[in-house]
């Protein structure tokens, strides 16, 4: 894939810490690498990924994703291989320790969290642990308090609120110039406003303006009026709904599941709210089901035409 393919939010990632609109207290705690097991939690789009990404640079490390491998076989072979195995050869660094990554972490088993617990103090003196995910409402305690701190990614009172947003405010204004996309102040702040503090979706607008060549905000949810005219169509069509799909969307499938998620949710609370006051958790709670699903879905517009056919269904009860 062509750099100018790339997603933006990708294209643009950060490569040092300091270039992250990252808050204080947690540069405080990083920036000297990492010196302990880390926990991180917050919002989709807050940073987890691009900060552990850098971390990770040039270390001895594995990831896995615990949302797909959460079984015990993960445990017992692949990170107990990983901490008893000796190093690669082909791994030139000078740090002696070993990293295990585990990314949403909070989609694993109460089963598969208590096994993890005792790998922490198994590999302390050669092994950092580091756990990423978004709602650590689902972490069990004893995992959390082998991790100190913990590191919350969201802001925790309106002084760190307005830190981050002149940060992204920042960084998106820096994203339009080397795109050599114009853009008006009003539409970035927009932008920001309307899916903070969710970074990643607001450099996903700007690559999506610089694609149709329109700044329309109109919608309260960016440019994807003519998604959410066809939703709120008020018919359940079933060939309607598959054409539509295939016509427009076939080979972006997760970007049309995307707009089918926040974005209309901000749309029908600011235009329909009755709506979101009647059937907003159904909504919601699909729209979990079929993110959850897609990465797993034998056919991705087939998925996304599914989950069209089930809001219309939500919207015409």
């Amino acid at each position: 894939m062509a750099i100018k393919d790339l997603a933006w939010w990708r294209k643009y990632r950060p490569k040092t810490i300091n270039n992250m609109v990252l808050l204080p207290r947690i540069k405080k705690i990083v920036e000297k690498g990492i010196k302990k097991d880390l926990l991180f939690y917050g919002h989709a789009g807050t940073g987890k990924s691009a900060l552990i990404e850098i971390l990770l640079k040039d270390k001895n490390y594995i990831k896995i994703n615990a949302s797909k491998e959460n079984g015990i076989d993960t445990l017992r072979d692949k990170i107990t291989d990983f901490c008893e195995t000796m190093p690669s050869p082909f791994i030139k660094t000078d740090d002696k320790m070993k990293y295990v990554y585990l990314e949403e972490f909070d989609r694993t088993t109460a089963n598969f969290q208590d096994g993890f617990k005792a790998f922490i103090e198994e590999y302390n003196d050669k092994v950092r642990f580091i756990i990423s995910m978004n709602d650590i409402s689902n972490v069990i305690d004893p995992v959390k308090s082998r991790f100190n701190p913990i590191i919350c990614f969201n802001p925790s009172n309106d002084d760190e609120k307005n830190y981050l947003m002149s940060g992204y405010y920042k960084y998106l204004l820096s994203i339009s110039k080397h795109a050599k996309l114009e853009i008006t102040d009003d539409v970035i702040k927009k932008i920001i406003s309307t899916n903070f503090p969710d970074l990643r979706s607001c450099v996903g607008e700007l690559q999506l303006m610089d694609i149709t060549g329109t700044q329309d905000t109109s919608t309260a949810g960016g440019n994807y009026k003519d998604v959410f005219d066809f939703i709120m169509n008020g018919e359940n069509d079933f060939s309607d709904n598959f054409y539509f799909v295939m016509d427009n969307w076939v080979n972006q499938p997760k970007d049309l599941i995307d707009i089918l998620g926040r974005p209309l949710f901000h749309y029908l609370l600011v235009n329909h709210k009755d709506i979101i006051d009647k059937s907003g958790y159904e909504l919601l709670a699909l729209n979990k089901q079929y993110n959850a699903e897609f990465e797993i879905t034998t056919d991705p517009p087939l998925h996304v035409f599914s989950l069209i056919c089930e809001i219309k269904k939500i919207l015409n009860q």
